[in-house]
C-alpha cells in the first residue's frame, strides 16, 4: 500500500507540467523542485545513473551492467524517458566515461533519450571503442562529443535558446521542420 501511494505520487509528479524559470521555492516547477525529482526518481538506478547540472540531465551507464537484469533496464530507460518527457530539462548529457564498450541495448535507450530532449543532447568521456561503434551505426555526427563532462556542461548551459542549431540549412536531430521546409 505505501509503495503504491509511492508510485501514484512520483507518477503525479512527473505528468504534472512544471516552470523551469519559476523561483520560487514553495513552487513544485521550480529548478530545485525539478532536481529534487529527478533524484528520486531515480534514485534506485543501477545501470543507469542520473545527476543533474544545473538545467541539464547528465546520464551515466555504470560498471555494474554485467549484472543487470533486462527488465531493471528497462524500468530505469523509463524512469529516465518519464524525467527527460516530463521534467521540464532543456539539455541531455550523456556521460560514457565509465564505459569501455556500449552494449546495443543501452545505446538504443541512449539515442532515444537524445531524441527526446526538446533542447540539446550531447555524449562525453567517449572510448575509441564506442567512438568506431558509434561511426559504424551512423550515430557520431548527430550529437556533439566532448572530451570531458565539465567541457560538455558548459557548452549545452552556454547556448542561449537551448535548441539544435543548423548549419546549411540542414535540421538538427532534435528539430523539426514542416512539410513546407521552414524551421
Amino acid at each position: 500500500m505505501v509503495i503504491e501511494q509511492s508510485r501514484s505520487r512520483r507518477n503525479a509528479i512527473l505528468r504534472r507540467p512544471v516552470n523551469p524559470a519559476s523561483t520560487s521555492s514553495t513552487r513544485r516547477g521550480s529548478v530545485e523542485g525539478l532536481h529534487e525529482l529527478a533524484l528520486f526518481a531515480s534514485r534506485i538506478n543501477r545501470a543507469l545513473k542520473v545527476e543533474i547540472e544545473q538545467r541539464t540531465i547528465v546520464v551515466t551507464p555504470g560498471n555494474e551492467l554485467d549484472s543487470v537484469r533486462y527488465q531493471e533496464i528497462h524500468l530505469e530507460v523509463g524512469r529516465i524517458n518519464d524525467l527527460v518527457r516530463h521534467g521540464g530539462f532543456r539539455n541531455l548529457l550523456i556521460d560514457l566515461s565509465a564505459r569501455p564498450v556500449l552494449e546495443a541495448v543501452i545505446q538504443t535507450a541512449l539515442v532515444g533519450f537524445c531524441r527526446a530532449i526538446p533542447g540539446q543532447a550531447a555524449f562525453c568521456g567517449i572510448s575509441d571503442t564506442i567512438q568506431n561503434s558509434m561511426n559504424v551505426s551512423k550515430l557520431a555526427g548527430l550529437w556533439p562529443t566532448y572530451a570531458t563532462r565539465a567541457e560538455a556542461i558548459e557548452a549545452l548551459n552556454s547556448q542561449t535558446d537551448g535548441c539544435s542549431q543548423t548549419t546549411d540549412g540542414v535540421a538538427g536531430p532534435n528539430q523539426l521542420i514542416d512539410s513546407r521546409g521552414a524551421e
